[in-house]
């Protein structure tokens, strides 16, 4: 599961496809379902991010069974989350919604303001999807204030980005600007394009 996860964060999707269909023929033989479980979500991830939800639900569903039953909370939180980037992505908000909360619920019991600050600006950004503005700056918001307690600039520039496309939405241009501006900057910084 290391290069599928390398290969995802690479964003190699078809070379995440073949490791792990070569491997699920082996693991079907294995003693244990946590091998199986640990490859089937970098699937479902790079089929999301491929645009093939279809092929991707089953196999983050049938993550999502095992996890719940046998997973650690970082396990839990990530198929959540992966589960409601599929739903937004399928504009199934409902669904989403419930992912996202469940992931942050996690978060907060935790403590772990990046996961927080991650979950936040999922929740604001299904939120603008589903022609809540308001509800999404809000969420954008927090995620902002907590996104500056961890200090990550990538994460602060993500952050930055999404304030300024729900407020370009919104209609305040200037503010837009100037929050673009602030992502950009950050991603100079570290050499994001």
């Amino acid at each position: 599961t290391h290069l599928a996860e390398l290969a995802l964060n690479l964003g190699q999707y078809s070379e995440v496809e073949q490791l792990v269909l070569a491997t699920l023929p082996l693991l079907e033989t294995a003693p244990s379902q946590s091998t199986r479980a640990a490859a089937l979500p970098w699937l479902g991830k790079a089929y999301v991010r491929m645009g093939r939800y279809n092929e991707a639900e089953p196999l983050l569903l049938e993550s999502e069974l095992y996890y719940v039953a046998h997973g650690n909370a970082a396990e839990k939180t990530a198929i959540f989350n992966t589960l409601g980037i599929l739903r937004s992505n399928q504009r199934r908000m409902a669904g989403a919604q419930h992912y996202y909360e469940r992931s942050l619920a996690i978060f907060r019991e935790r403590g772990y303001r990046r996961g927080i600050a991650n979950t936040l600006n999922n929740l604001g950004s299904m939120f603008v999807r589903s022609d809540r503005p308001e509800q999404g700056r809000q969420l954008n918001q927090e995620a902002y204030q907590m996104a500056r307690r961890v200090g990550e600039r990538l994460l602060l520039a993500l952050t930055l980005s999404n304030l300024g496309s729900v407020t370009r939405l919104l209609g305040d241009y200037a503010q837009a600007l100037q929050y673009y501006e602030e992502s950009m900057a950050y991603c100079r910084e570290i050499g994001e394009r």
